[in-house]
């Protein structure tokens, strides 16, 4: 489990926040808090350029925790997760 994470690499995922990234890298320590690579915005947007987050830091005291809400079929989201790896 802690090799492959809970959400593997090329997993396109659902984050609290309303963004849809894939998953780029399992954080062993803590699996449910992967890093990953933003790919839309929370309204559903494509990001002109994707950017990363390490979900298992904060981005600041005051703000809530981002987290993963669910994994997301890509053939949904018309996405291929691999080419953002």
């Amino acid at each position: 489990m802690q090799l492959i994470g809970i959400y593997p690499p090329g997993t396109l995922v659902h984050l609290s926040n309303k963004e849809v990234a894939v998953v780029l890298q399992v954080h062993a320590p803590d699996p449910y808090h992967p890093k990953v690579r933003v790919l839309l915005d929370p309204d559903g947007q494509a990001i002109g350029a994707p950017f990363e987050r390490n979900l298992w830091t904060r981005v600041s005291d005051d703000a809530p925790d981002i987290q993963i809400d669910t994994p997301l079929e890509p053939a949904e989201y018309g996405i291929d997760p691999l080419r953002f790896l």
